[in-house]
């Protein structure tokens, strides 16, 4: 994204910019509600409330938030035909935020993604995701074989899918080593 967010902190103005409320086909109005945690070590990026900058536009109570924000879903909730989705910034001190970035930029990025996906509770996503990454065999070491189909069967038995849990297991068996000794 270039440049910056344009916000408002009125909520009538918001309404009016995400449709008025007003079903229409294919489209969802969504506000989005910023919640802003601001300690005094604030070390995450800009923002400005240019609400009494004296432009004509000044009944959007408008703040800008800089390029590469990063936000923590809170929340989500339907009333009526509009979607309220609640965020909070997230920080460069953001300890789930570094847990998230550090699994996603060490080791398997794809396989984090997947996991990401499977903790989000978006089961089905995630399974589609480790079956195609799954189908590229060329490209992914056996151990990670052995995880993605070890995987794939815990979301099949999930969802009572036995049979498919237990043919994903007993793929994923045979990536690794039989044990040693005894």
């Amino acid at each position: 994204m270039n440049g910056f967010l344009s916000t408002t902190k009125n909520e009538e103005v918001a309404k009016m910019f995400s449709g008025d409320n007003e079903p229409r086909d294919n489209y969802a109005s969504i506000i989005f509600e910023l919640h802003i945690q601001k300690p005094l070590n604030y070390t995450g990026k800009p923002f400005i409330d240019i609400s009494d900058d004296g432009n004509l536009m000044s009944n959007e109570e408008e703040v800008l938030f800089s390029a590469g924000s990063l936000w923590s879903i809170e929340d989500v909730r339907r009333v009526e035909h509009l979607w309220y989705v609640q965020l909070r910034n997230c920080t460069d001190r953001d300890t789930a935020l570094d847990a998230v970035l550090a699994r996603l930029t060490n080791g398997y990025t794809l396989m984090s993604i997947g996991d990401l996906l499977r903790e989000l509770g978006e089961n089905d996503k995630a399974e589609d995701f480790y079956r195609h990454i799954a189908e590229d065999e060329s490209n992914i070491p056996d151990d990670q074989k052995g995880f993605l189909n070890y995987h794939i069967g815990m979301l099949r038995a999930k969802k009572k899918d036995y049979n498919g849990a237990l043919d994903s297991l007993n793929k994923a068996i045979t990536y690794f080593p039989p044990p040693t000794g005894a």
